[in-house]
């Protein structure tokens, strides 16, 4: 039944059913280069009849699953769903994360009966019945996550992996907006992430068009600042003869430009923070 033009679908699907209802057969992770050995050896365990009508009971046609894609916070979403529906053990959780495709398998084991054979007189019932339960499973979570996803849509301005200052300016904003919320949070590291922070707390979205706005607005700052980082300007400055010659001499002392000299002792004094009599009385004393 399984060879190596089996479609990664059914495959899949069996490696499903068989870690769930079947664990003493282990054949290991999703995706291990003897998977296909592995699957056949166990399906020589199980009789034939039950695996042709469970397929035939749990594979609706994919169109079905037409809106399910490769956005990680959606496929996220969907996968903690599904595991629970389907209360996947734990060799079916750990194996594979954040996949389309393993999330169309956790929808084709929704559902699925345990080494169950349905009678000959009331298999196309059954399968009937089931495969119209499983589309309105499909469409029911479909709904749901439209639902959901609307006010996830505002943040759809940071999923931007070519424009890290997004996601930098949300983590800023986000601090500042919901301090509160930010006990364990530094910095978001993705936009699904970001999502989850969101969803976790319940952040209404009044308040996430605010943060939209507020964190569009960081961000052409930052870029700005960025842009203009180390940007040379001139700067003519009429100084005393000694501060001229004593700057000639801190130069050649360290092997840095004069300007690098003034650069560094403006710096410096930027981050003392001196009050300016303070400053004025110092300067009086260099003359």
């Amino acid at each position: 039944m399984v060879n190596e033009k089996t479609d990664k679908r059914t495959l899949l699907w069996l490696w499903m059913y068989i870690n769930k209802f079947y664990a003493a057969q282990e054949i290991g992770p999703y995706g291990n280069p003897k998977i296909i050995e592995k699957i056949q050896a166990a399906l020589k365990q199980i009789p034939q009849e039950e695996i042709d009508q469970q397929l035939k009971s749990t594979m609706i046609i994919a169109s079905y699953y037409n809106w399910v894609s490769d956005d990680p916070a959606q496929l996220q979403w969907l996968t903690e769903r599904l595991i629970k529906a389907t209360q996947a053990p734990q060799s079916i959780q750990y194996s594979m994360r954040c996949d389309r495709d393993y999330v169309i398998g956790l929808f084709d084991l929704l559902g699925t009966l345990p080494r169950t054979i349905i009678d000959a007189t009331n298999i196309n019932n059954h399968i009937k019945k089931t495969l119209e339960q499983k589309k309105k499973s499909v469409l029911y979570l479909k709904k749901e996550w439209e639902i959901f996803s609307q006010p996830n849509k505002i943040l759809e301005w940071f999923n931007d992996d070519q424009d890290p200052v997004k996601l930098k300016a949300a983590s800023q904003i986000f601090n500042k907006q919901f301090p509160h919320f930010t006990s364990f949070l530094s910095e978001f590291s993705n936009f699904a992430e970001m999502v989850d922070t969101f969803e976790r707390n319940q952040i209404p979205t009044a308040e996430r068009l605010i943060f939209l706005s507020a964190a569009k607005r960081k961000a052409s700052k930052l870029r700005h600042k960025e842009n203009n980082k180390d940007k040379k300007v001139q700067c003519n400055l009429d100084i005393s003869l000694t501060a001229k010659a004593r700057l000639k001499k801190l130069a050649a002392k360290h092997r840095i430009s004069q300007a690098n000299v003034i650069e560094f002792l403006i710096q410096k004094e930027f981050e003392k923070s001196s009050t300016f009599p303070e400053v004025q009385e110092q300067i009086r004393r260099f003359k």
